[in-house]
């Protein structure tokens, strides 16, 4: 490592220490301020990064000694060397090809004129050349791609940034990206304010963002007066990065709420839309703020029905913000790009908070003629739990689902259930009323068969004794005698199909059928969600409790 390269280093350091003394001494035995270290920074940058006003001060003095800021920026040393013409030492002897004087035109003339052509121009290059290395800009870049007057305005030091100024830094120098002083200075109405009193451009753009200092006030300023004084420059108010996202979408998107409500009250326009067609109501209601989008709306922003904002605050329970979308004029029945409506979503998750507030609000129930599924076939799908199910079952089955319902496959809930091994499920199911012969004919696989597929015992038992009717009789079971009964379930099978039910089971199954028929009609006094309304019409008859329980619950049958 060469000597000059260790007192730069050495400069640096002590910068970094906030030395004065040291720093004035290495400038003295001729330290380079401009030279960028292994820390990627100059001492200058380094000075400004820290906000060490009077060392920065002492460096770009030392940096006035070799460098005329005022004069084009040509090195004063080098311009006195331009003025004497000097032959290098030891060569005053030679003689340049330019002093031969030729007699007459030879072949080799034009060849010779062109030697001394580009004589000349090698020898300006070398003094440029030169004169570059001398040369001390204490304005340029570094390993970072940044000049002194970024980490000044960035890091709001506005006694660096006077300095820099006063010593001849450009006032709209950009990165490598394109970002200048400005677009960094947003943090601090103060630097925003020199930057601009000294004719920095509000408009310019970064190379990679296409962002102006007001796009970048609006995602980071915490200060009003910042947007204020970049639109009093002259900033354009409904300028479009490369995304074609205006600063108001991008106040609304990074929940920069005074800036927004800024810019709505400077007439900024509400219905532009960005490469995705999104708006700045958009982003105000999948930020959820409330009083946003509610002035929005006031001052006249539309509703896109590509947007799918009821869908979005569906999946993310936002029941306020669907609230307010509705009132405003959101179209509660409108599919998405899968063709889903906000109630699908809603009973998908299994929701039953948000499934009732759309219903009340007058969504629509799927329709029979154009959905593959039914309400209940997506909770029976999508629910992890019986207790899950329960209760968005039973708020569908109060605004009028019906617990029989055929999904395009000619499947009820019970026997969707069934096939899918949730049969928690259709123990419930089957215990709030639903009907198990429903659908049972030579091209519909029906409840029992399912139940005899799957081996479960205990279900077809339950199944059984709800009503499923046995004939006739199942092919494929062992004859008689049926000696010694066990739990197999083709044994009990074969015996249910040659033996009647008791007259207590029979009887059962006769008032529960009764019951559930009049289920419509009967008009119970709004059960809650914790009751279905076949146990609100058991719980009327007045019969003993022993005997609703019975109705009720099954409880003599072996648990599923």
């Amino acid at each position: 490592m060469s000597a000059k390269w260790d007192i730069n280093e050495r400069l640096y350091c002590c910068v970094e220490k906030r030395d004065l003394t040291n720093v004035l001494k290495l400038l003295d035995d001729g330290a380079n301020a401009t030279k960028v270290t292994s820390h990627g920074r100059s001492a200058v940058g380094q000075a400004t990064f820290k906000g060490f006003p009077e060392i920065l001060n002492a460096l770009m003095k030392s940096c006035e000694e070799e460098y005329d800021s005022y004069g084009g920026g040509t090195p004063k040393r080098a311009r006195t060397e331009q003025s004497i013409e000097r032959t290098p030492d030891g060569m005053d002897g030679l003689q340049w090809d330019d002093e031969i004087q030729l007699n007459g035109n030879t072949p080799d003339d034009e060849w010779s004129q062109l030697y001394r052509y580009y004589a000349r121009m090698f020898e300006q290059t070398g003094e440029i050349l030169a004169n570059t290395v001398r040369l001390k800009d204490p304005h340029c870049l570094d390993a970072y791609h940044k000049a002194p007057i970024h980490y000044a305005a960035a890091l709001g030091h506005v006694e660096c940034l006077e300095i820099l100024l006063e010593h001849g830094s450009p006032i709209d120098v950009p990165t490598q990206n394109g970002v200048t002083p400005l677009h960094l200075a947003v943090k601090s109405p103060a630097i925003v304010d020199i930057l601009l009193k000294k004719k920095a451009d509000p408009n310019q753009k970064a190379y990679n963002t296409g962002e102006t200092a007001l796009h970048v006030a609006a995602r980071m300023a915490d200060d009003v007066r910042v947007a204020e004084l970049l639109l009093a420059a002259g900033a354009e108010l409904n300028a479009t990065n490369f995304a074609e996202r205006t600063p108001l979408m991008i106040a609304a998107q990074s929940q920069n709420w005074d800036i927004a409500y800024y810019l709505i009250a400077k007439n900024a326009r509400l219905n532009l839309q960005d490469h995705k067609g999104y708006t700045a109501l958009y982003f105000a209601a999948v930020t959820n703020n409330l009083s946003l989008v509610s002035y929005l709306v006031q001052c006249g922003a539309r509703l896109f029905v590509t947007h799918y904002l009821l869908h979005f605050c569906v999946r993310n329970n936002l029941q306020q913000m669907a609230k307010l979308l509705i009132d405003a004029g959101e179209n509660m029945n409108v599919r998405d790009s899968a063709g889903c409506t906000p109630l699908f979503h809603a009973i998908k998750q299994c929701n039953e908070d948000m499934v009732e507030f759309l219903l009340e609000n007058g969504a629509q129930r799927f329709g029979r003629d154009d959905n593959v599924v039914q309400e209940l076939h997506v909770a029976v799908q999508n629910a992890d739990s019986v207790e899950q199910f329960a209760k968005v079952a039973r708020v569908l089955i109060t605004y009028g689902v019906s617990i029989n319902d055929y999904n395009y496959w000619c499947e009820t809930p019970t026997m969707l259930a069934i096939m899918l091994d949730k049969y928690k499920i259709a123990e419930f199911l089957i215990k709030e009323g639903a009907e198990v012969n429903k659908g049972r004919s030579e091209n519909i696989v029906d409840n029992f068969l399912l139940a005899r597929r799957t081996t479960n015992l205990n279900l077809l038992i339950l199944l059984v004794n709800a009503g499923l009717k046995l004939n006739p009789v199942p092919r494929n079971l062992k004859p008689p005698p049926w000696n010694n009964i066990d739990t197999d379930l083709e044994d009990w099978l074969a015996f249910t199909c040659s033996n009647p039910l008791s007259l207590q089971q029979l009887c059962r199954i006769h008032i529960r059928n009764v019951l559930i028929q009049n289920i419509h009609s009967h008009l119970a006094n709004s059960p809650s969600y914790n009751e279905s309304r076949l146990s609100n019409l058991i719980r009327q008859t007045g019969l003993p409790p022993a005997l609703q329980r019975y109705l009720r619950d099954f409880n003599d049958l072996p648990v599923i």
